[in-house]
């Protein structure tokens, strides 16, 4: 464990939104920007710790680091030393050495694929996260997720409220 940035270094772990949906923190493919997404275990929701570079690194881009950008906003780039890629984590929070701003859920929004950018410390629920590693993480397996109002591992079938109420196929 590296104690003065809060990770243990090389460990996948995912960053999760103390928001009450529990969205986790993702990278985009589509365009260099963080959002929140629900948790569906793909590398894209998976980070590292590099003790070389001090900076929190993609699984599915190793090459990459998150940063904090010049707009405030969260996003990530080629992975170096640099005081904008570095982050520690102290007491629920994410904090950027450079700019000592925080990461925040834009607008409070607890949402699907809502942007993740750098404020100033608020204390605010959409500022709180958990850094979770992978081989610790149990995902829902069973019950209803009220998110989205299915039950985990459990078959359904599709089917039409129109008057013939027929059932979508693949």
């Amino acid at each position: 464990m590296s104690p003065k940035w809060g990770f243990i270094v090389e460990r996948p772990f995912y960053i999760i939104s103390e928001m009450k949906s529990n969205r986790h923190l993702t990278q985009l493919s589509s365009s260099r920007d963080a959002i929140i997404k629900t948790p569906n275990g793909n590398n894209s929701q998976k980070f590292y710790f590099d003790q070389k570079t001090r900076t929190i690194r993609m699984v599915r881009s190793t090459g990459y680091s998150l940063e904090a950008k010049h707009n405030n906003n969260l996003g990530y780039g080629s992975a170096r030393a640099h005081p904008s890629m570095q982050f520690r984590y102290e007491k629920g929070y994410l904090i950027n050495v450079k700019t000592n701003k925080v990461f925040d859920v834009s607008g409070g929004k607890d949402a699907e694929a809502q942007k993740v950018i750098m404020y100033n410390k608020h204390n605010g629920a959409n500022q709180r996260w958990r850094i979770v590693y992978v081989d610790q993480f149990k995902e829902q397996s069973k019950g209803l997720i009220e998110d989205f109002g299915l039950y985990a591992n459990r078959p359904f079938y599709i089917r039409s409220r129109l008057p013939n109420r027929r059932f979508a196929e693949c």
